[in-house]
């Protein structure tokens, strides 16, 4: 019966009040007490919510297994009709409780509920936690571990509970898993790239101060730097982590950098992630810095703003089809993390195409969601023990470093780096800037320094600025390129 379930929130310290010991009856005239239904509601982990939550509107709950269910004033009154109509008291005594409720569960007495101080179940820099219908997945680097409610040493609010159950690991890969492999060409490091990405998201908690957004591009660029689309990108941050986390989308589209106050006014005080998504060529990345590093404003029309500080903020996700306007020289960039998709699928090849059935949908079952949800964990478990794992495909280094330094100083270096180089692999640094002040009308030496360096990190050349003799030489080492290297047009450069 519910009540004898209930009564394991009892503390066995205090007499356990029996539903029979809510009413008196004296001469025929049967009352409610009232200090008894309070003290019995209480034993029977009802009270009110002593702290501020955003997944919280109300503030009346109900405890039960380590777990807090919100409910209305009129699901308490339905809920304890039903335990005393499941007890052994008489008929009559449940309908004097009926008629009594106006008065013995008003709102005014309702609130004079125990307050419920809990802790709650949060992400730490190390642990990630997911709540299924089931089990609660606690991750950490070194395992997935399912775990009961009832042995959470937390407690955890029902609605964040995914409506799905959880079960063991499959012991082979699934669709998505499937999927992530072909979007990073089948390379290893890429791959990981991807993973660390998705579990950095998925994990709420920025203790690291590893606090990017993360910037989504497709692998074919082009040259001119032209728009590809259709790789899926909207499918992994959007569909993907939307199984886990709350998304709110922004049209990126419809971007326009004179008109941002309202830019964040589908966001709530729940959304997990920001997916600015397919943004226009007008969209700067330094414009949404300050709301990447110290949070920002929900500003709803007519309503007035509510401030996310930076831990409370969501995380972000940009996708563009083409390279984003950074300010060069500016912090923003270390605030940028970039990954790139393999464009395996395009507007001429689907998922479904190779797949034969729709990702996240009624066609799969339980054992293939299940191995999705197994696969992102293994995500937040290479987040946790690598953070992000920054990779370049070798075939978008090229336009990246002409966006980075620009076309002329890209094809400066490229014909005149090797020529200035001595035997020693080393340059004196006025020697580049007086051969650069007969090609280029303004510059600073902070700059060209700036350029070298990021030049070599594209290039993979080990770069070193060095005083010698009180003079500024430019060290710069070209490793031997191995058969292997030649023969892999997919390789990449960590950054």
């Amino acid at each position: 019966m519910k009540e004898e379930k209930s009564i394991s929130n009892y503390n066995p310290n205090k007499r356990v009040i029996q539903a029979k010991d809510l009413f008196a009856n004296e001469n025929g005239t049967i009352q409610v007490i009232q200090r008894k239904l309070i003290n019995f509601l209480d034993q029977l982990g009802y009270g009110i919510f002593a702290k501020s939550n955003k997944f919280l509107r109300g503030t009346l709950i109900k405890k039960r297994d380590q777990v807090i269910s919100e409910l209305t004033e009129t699901e308490l009154r339905r809920e304890v009709i039903d335990v005393l109509e499941k007890s052994d008291v008489e008929e009559i005594y449940v309908e004097k409780f009926q008629k009594s409720i106006p008065t013995i569960l008003s709102k005014t007495q309702i609130f004079t509920l125990k307050p419920i101080d809990v802790e709650l179940v949060k992400d730490s820099k190390d642990t990630a936690y997911f709540a299924f219908m089931n089990k609660m997945v606690k991750v950490t680097t070194d395992e997935i571990e399912l775990i009961d409610y009832k042995d959470l040493p937390a407690c955890i609010i029902d609605k964040q509970k995914k409506d799905f159950e959880i079960a063991d690991e499959a012991d082979s890969d699934g669709d998505f898993e499937a999927f992530c492999k072909l979007v990073t060409n089948d390379v290893p490091e890429w791959l990981k790239a991807l993973k660390t990405a998705i579990g950095y998201l998925l994990l709420s908690n920025k203790e690291a101060n590893e606090n990017k957004a993360v910037i989504v591009y497709d692998y074919l660029l082009g040259n001119s730097n032209e728009a590809n689309g259709g790789s899926g990108k909207s499918l992994i941050f959007n569909s993907a982590l939307g199984q886990l986390k709350n998304v709110t989308i922004i049209d990126g589209k419809r971007y326009d950098p004179r008109s941002t106050r309202f830019m964040y006014q589908n966001v709530e005080v729940t959304t997990n992630i920001i997916l600015i998504d397919d943004v226009n060529e007008k969209f700067n990345f330094d414009q949404i810095y300050s709301a990447v590093t110290e949070g920002f404003d929900i500003e709803k029309k007519g309503k007035p703003a509510v401030f996310l500080i930076k831990d409370e903020a969501p995380k972000f996700v940009i996708t563009s089809n083409r390279l984003l306007k950074m300010d060069e020289g500016s912090s923003a960039r270390r605030r940028a993390y970039e990954l790139f998709l393999y464009n395996y699928f395009d507007d001429m090849r689907k998922p479904y195409d190779v797949f034969g059935r729709n990702f996240f949908s009624r066609e799969w079952d339980h054992k293939e969601f299940n191995k999705f949800y197994h696969f992102v964990f293994s995500c937040v478990q290479e987040y946790l023990e690598h953070g992000l794992i920054e990779y370049i495909p070798e075939g978008v280094k090229d336009v990246k470093l002409r966006a980075e330094i620009g076309e002329n100083w890209k094809e400066f270096f490229d014909n005149y780096l090797g020529l200035l180089l001595d035997g020693n692999n080393s340059v004196d640094r006025r020697e580049v800037e007086e051969f650069a002040q007969g090609l280029f009308t303004t510059f600073t030496p902070h700059s060209i320094t700036k350029k070298l360096k990021v030049y070599c990190l594209y290039k993979g050349y080990d770069f070193e600025l060095i005083n010698s003799g009180g003079v500024q030489r430019y060290q710069i080492i070209v490793p031997e390129v191995s058969n292997s290297d030649e023969n892999d047009p997919e390789g990449g450069v960590d950054e």
